[in-house]
């Protein structure tokens, strides 16, 4: 006879907490996108930037040719321009990334009120939630980086 384990209710938390971050920065994305269809304008210039996104083009050369800013931005130029469609757009892709960091929190939080599942396997999921979590974050700051 086969019998069902019942998931962590951590794990759950996860799941449920970046899933719905995931989905609300994606809708305030497509939003975006929607909004860029209808009224036009923004920082992108969308046929260039199509363009040199399917051409490989580096990074760098992108941002030069395809965006009213002539050069790479700062991190987080999406914060300091006026409310346009592209704005909207970037704004919901960042919360959609950080869905994860919050799941991660959130089911860390969890491990540490539920003691049973704190010490599980001797602190392994612990301490490997809190290792993941700690790159993710180190990641999202761009202290980690993957150079090419």
């Amino acid at each position: 006879m086969h019998q069902e384990r019942n998931p962590f209710i951590d794990g759950k938390l996860y799941g449920d907490t970046a899933a719905w971050i995931t989905v609300i920065g994606m809708s305030i994305a497509l939003l975006g996108i929607v909004f860029s269809a209808f009224l036009g304008g923004g920082v992108f210039y969308s046929k260039r930037l199509m363009a040199n996104l399917l051409s490989g083009k580096e990074v760098h050369i992108i941002w030069e040719s395809s965006s009213v800013f002539g050069k790479s931005p700062p991190k987080y130029w999406f914060f300091k321009e006026h409310l346009c469609p592209d704005v909207i757009s970037m704004i919901g892709i960042a919360i959609a990334c950080y869905g994860s960091i919050f799941g991660l929190l959130a089911m860390l939080i969890s491990m540490f009120k539920r003691k049973e599942v704190l010490f599980y396997k001797k602190g392994l999921y612990t301490v490997l939630t809190m290792l993941i979590t700690g790159i993710v974050v180190l990641a999202a700051l761009g202290v980690i980086a993957l150079k090419r």
